[in-house]
């Protein structure tokens, strides 16, 4: 599974192994430059670092920036939630700080990611995650073998990381489930169409 996100003016990449690691690298975040290094790509394809967060396979990634800061002079700072879905049967939320020294450089990990694991979030693999806020306050979707659609709230805690905590869950009616897209309907309240898709495709409105 693969991840991007735009920060500053890099692309922050993740991506999850066969082994439950997540990898974090850094592109540089427009097309120009992209074309100008492509020949020698390899160059500037560094890894940044990388964390465990499944026993098994990292199937499924979402994430979030949740805040930017500006540290003085050209030092800026970029803290990004990863939530991840794993053949563990296991959700995990990373808290990544990435740190840029000047404006034309590549992004750091600042010290190691916050990692919160919720065992046992799914009787089975999870294959896909999606997030979903509203009014500032953050949600995620799971869905996997177990065939059951889960909608989680992300509470904040002491330690400064979230804690998953369960709202619903509702039986899913398809054999081999392996993937998961939403729609959303509205910006005022939690609305949307969830399709999750395996031996068929099935479809829900999500309305709070």
């Amino acid at each position: 599974s693969i991840e991007a996100f735009p920060i500053f003016d890099r692309i922050f990449i993740i991506i999850g192994t066969t082994g439950g690691e997540i990898l974090a690298f850094d592109l540089p975040g427009s097309l120009s430059r992209l074309q100008g290094i492509w020949s020698d790509l390899s160059t500037e394809w560094t890894q940044l670092g990388s964390y465990q967060g499944h026993q098994m396979g990292a199937n499924t990634m979402c994430g979030y920036v949740l805040s930017t800061e500006m540290m003085g002079g050209s030092n800026r700072t970029a803290t990004i939630a990863v939530l991840t879905g794993g053949d563990d049967q296991a959700l995990c939320m990373g808290r990544v700080v990435v740190c840029q020294s000047d404006s034309c450089g590549p992004l750091h990990l600042r010290g190691k990611p916050l990692v919160q694991i919720t065992p046992e979030a799914s009787f089975s693999a999870i294959k896909k995650v999606s997030h979903l806020q509203l009014h500032g306050n953050h949600f995620l979707l799971s869905v996997g073998y177990s065939q059951q659609l889960c909608l989680w709230s992300i509470k904040d805690s002491d330690h400064k990381n979230g804690v998953l905590q369960v709202i619903s869950r509702v039986p899913v009616d398809l054999g081999d489930v392996n993937s998961m897209t939403v729609c959303e309907l509205s910006k005022d309240s939690l609305d949307c169409w969830v399709a999750v898709c395996g031996m068929g495709v099935e479809i829900f409105r999500l309305i709070d």
